[in-house]
C-alpha cells in the first residue's frame, strides 16, 4: 500500500510474470491511478500447481516452455 484510492478513481493494474518454476508461477502487480499515474499499491501472488486431489505437481512440458517464451520475449 502506498497511497489511497477513491471510488471514482480509475484505477490500471499492470501484472507481471515474475518467476517461473517447475512447480509455481509468481506474478507482481502495481496499481496506478490513471489520473496523474501515481503508484498506489503494489502486490505479488505466488500459484501453485496441483491436481485435482490438490496435491503439488509439476507444469506440463509444453505449457512451461510456452510460458517461458512469452516471459523471454518481454525481458
Amino acid at each position: 500500500y502506498k497511497l489511497p484510492a477513491h471510488y471514482e478513481d480509475v484505477l490500471t493494474i499492470k501484472t507481471q510474470l515474475a518467476k517461473i518454476r517447475s512447480r509455481s508461477l509468481r506474478f507482481k502487480y502495481e496499481i496506478h491511478r490513471q489520473a496523474d499515474e501515481s503508484l498506489i499499491a503494489t502486490g505479488e501472488t505466488l500459484h501453485l500447481v496441483t491436481d485435482r486431489q490438490k496435491k503439488i505437481r509439476s507444469i506440463p512440458g509444453k505449457y512451461l516452455k510456452l510460458l517461458k517464451s512469452v516471459s523471454a520475449a518481454k525481458d
